[in-house]
């Protein structure tokens, strides 16, 4: 029997919470904060490559964003086009729509691990 769903008289049911079981950063350290005021969220950066979101309300998880295939080391928020951009030592710059969990589109090409990434003013 898998992890999200349990046996109740014979016939399986579904399990809210191990859905957001992986909605954290449990054995990665985090590297870096990145609040959203003008969507009401705080995105987290880890070294288990994944972007956490949480609803600064509340603190309550939103799925995560997901594509690096390594640590996440730094973030930025473009506000002009409601987009996150991600950078770390897997070599590439993903750019996300937090309102997805796939991200958008993906930089490469780089030889070596980015430490950081930011929007250029005035710039697409």
């Amino acid at each position: 029997m898998n992890k999200e769903s349990k046996s109740v008289g014979g016939s399986q049911q579904h399990n809210p919470s191990a859905e957001t079981d992986d909605w954290y950063h449990k054995d990665g350290e985090i590297m870096d904060l990145l609040p959203i005021p003008d969507l009401k969220l705080l995105a987290s950066a880890g070294l288990d490559g994944k972007i956490c979101l949480w609803r600064m309300e509340n603190m309550q998880p939103k799925p995560p964003l997901k594509g690096h295939a390594k640590g996440v080391f730094n973030l930025d928020w473009y506000a002009d086009n409601n987009l996150i951009l991600s950078a770390g030592s897997d070599h590439d710059v993903f750019i996300w729509n937090p309102h997805v969990t796939k991200w958008i589109f993906k930089l490469t090409g780089h030889n070596h691990s980015l430490v950081g990434v930011r929007w250029m003013k005035g710039t697409n």
